[in-house]
This record gives C-alpha cells, structure tokens and sequence, in this order.
C-alpha cells in the first residue's frame, strides 16, 4: 500500500454576468428624460453583486439629458478577480425640422359691436410637424 497527499485549488475563474441591460434609448421632440432600469448581475460563485455606474454623468432614470449622444456604463467585480462592464447610449435627438402650417380662408361675421372672434382650429387646413403641434 501507499498513500499520498494532494493539494486540490478550487478557482473562480468565471466573469460575473449582467442581466437586464436597457437597449440604447434614443429620444425626439423634446423629450429629453429617458426612463430605464439598472442592469443586475448573476455570478457562478455568488449573489447580491451590485453594479456600480463608471460612467461619471451622474444623470439617472428621470434626469435631464443633454443634447447628443451620452454613454451610461456599469461595471462589477465579483471579489474573486473577476469583472465584466456594460453600456447602452441614450442619444436626445434636437428637433430642427420646422412644422408645416397649412392655412384656409374663412368668413366671419361681425358682431353688433364690429368684433369677430376665430380660433385657431377654423383656418388650420391640416398643418403638420414630426413632433406634434
């Protein structure tokens, strides 16, 4: 008989994966507040690893985006050397296409004391505008 002594290493080589992550949003017509959720994370070794946001904006679900393009980014480490990051892009779209008005004649009569009141919806022929008017 023999025996010998063996020295078995258990690793975590395994990134931590996240879970949820919101498609880029892109946003028209003056909306400039985009509504998102934070991504979570599953992890082979653990649970409850949170995200933390890398990308310095300081702008959440509900803030006020700027014009242009902004990358919000995540980042996680599972507290066994193992990492994984995570983006999407909110773009706030400026509207610079004018509307379309689209007139039409009417006729009024005047009131006893020489006034005539119209609206607007009475000589708006079907103006248009890619956001709403």
């Amino acid at each position: 008989t023999d025996t010998c002594i063996a020295t078995v290493t258990v690793e975590d080589q395994v990134d931590p994966e996240f879970v949820n992550v919101p498609a880029n949003i892109t946003l028209t017509c003056g909306n400039n507040r985009p509504s998102f959720t934070d991504p979570t994370v599953t992890d082979n070794c653990g649970t409850g690893l949170t995200p933390v946001r890398t990308d310095g904006t300081g702008l959440n679900s509900g803030s006020t985006f700027p014009d242009g393009l902004t990358t919000i980014s995540y980042s996680v480490d599972d507290g066994n050397g193992n990492t994984n990051t995570a983006s999407f892009t909110v773009n706030v779209v400026v509207d610079n296409q004018n509307p379309v008005a689209a007139c039409q004649n009417i006729t009024v009569q005047l009131d006893a004391s020489g006034n005539a009141t119209i609206t607007a919806a009475q000589i708006n022929n079907g103006s248009t505008d890619n956001c709403a008017i």
